[in-house]
């Protein structure tokens, strides 16, 4: 439905889109996953006609939309500071774009009502945008993008002004909305839990380029960069000379480069494993995040609190499933 083919972008001579490459799907969620800076949100200025890409194209059905004009690209946009007009109400609000475009009244009647019914709205129309809560605001931004019926939805760090509890209800509630309504979108956050909850696919970004793209759960399981491993959060990269000297044997011993021990692939084992001592336990509620050591090396792993206690300086065995040790690039 949507590609970017070879993007750059830079400011004042600082580049920060690098030839980006992109396909986004007819009818999925894509969300564009990165730390600040990677260039997430520059790209959906683009795709928007925001601001014009130095070099490169953007085509939409395998048209190029380049010199298309803002208002004719039949795409919606969704920011994180709601921008809603504080003097109109909430019927008002999402009937905004509506009435942009010179819809009859009968039909931005009908469609405000069926967009607020679609995000539990229903009964706001004459509300204050004041006097709602952080995540009402939120739904009624929703709304506004909705009504106009875009082709495509994006939506730039939409929870990030909200507090986490409040972000946690909306992710499932933001997906269910987008999937009702069979719209294409392109979710933009950084933050990791965010983007595996509301995504069919996830680009992880770094740099400028997307450093690797696929389900959620193929991000996850393999992430295949050194980047992308460090981004979600996975400390357990070492050597194939350091993995041996824990007794782990890795195919290929004799390759440079970083190895990962996946969290799935890595435990405490009751009675058989590899002797570490504990030099750090975190008690979280319902599982204790431990780091051990031996030799000098360090390893991150979490175990269930139920029943156990674990304690500074305490030897516990611990298991490695080389199964999920992998072999990691330094780039994509």
């Amino acid at each position: 439905m949507l590609a970017l083919n070879d993007l750059y972008k830079g400011y004042g001579g600082t580049p920060v889109l690098r030839g980006l490459k992109l396909a986004v799907e007819d009818g999925e969620i894509l969300c564009l996953l990165g730390p600040s800076g990677c260039g997430k949100s520059t790209a959906l200025r683009l795709i928007a006609g925001l601001e014009t890409p130095d070099t490169g194209t953007i085509t939409v059905d395998g048209q190029v939309i380049i010199n298309t004009p803002i208002h004719e690209r039949g795409f919606g946009l969704m920011f994180q500071d709601f921008a809603l007009f504080p003097h109109l109400n909430v019927f008002d609000n999402a009937a905004f774009g509506l009435r942009m475009h010179g819809i009859p009244k009968a039909e931005i009647q009908r469609r405000v009502s069926e967009v607020l019914e679609l995000v539990r709205l229903a009964g706001f129309e004459k509300r204050s945008v004041g006097e709602l809560s952080g995540g009402e605001k939120q739904r009624v931004a929703l709304a506004r993008s909705l009504a106009p019926e875009p082709r495509l939805l994006m939506l730039d760090e939409p929870l990030g002004s909200l507090d986490a509890s409040l972000r946690t209800q909306l992710i499932g509630e933001i997906r269910e909305i987008i999937k009702t309504a069979a719209l294409t979108a392109i979710y933009v956050t950084h933050d990791r839990g965010e983007a595996f909850s509301v995504s069919d696919r996830l680009g992880l970004m770094n740099n400028g380029k997307i450093e690797r793209i696929g389900t959620p759960n193929a991000v996850y399981d393999h992430p295949k960069t050194v980047f992308s491993a460090a981004f979600l959060g996975f400390n357990n990269l070492l050597s194939a000379q350091e993995l041996a000297a824990l007794g782990i044997v890795v195919e290929a011993p004799e390759e440079k480069g970083v190895r990962l021990i996946h969290p799935s692939g890595i435990q405490i084992s009751g009675d058989q494993g590899i002797a570490m001592q504990i030099t750090e336990a975190i008690f979280e509620g319902e599982r204790y995040r431990l780091q051990v050591s031996k030799a000098d090396i360090q390893l991150s792993l979490s175990a269930p609190a139920a029943g156990q206690r674990f304690e500074i300086g305490e030897t516990v065995q611990v298991e490695i499933d080389s199964r999920w040790v992998q072999a990691l690039s330094e780039s994509a």
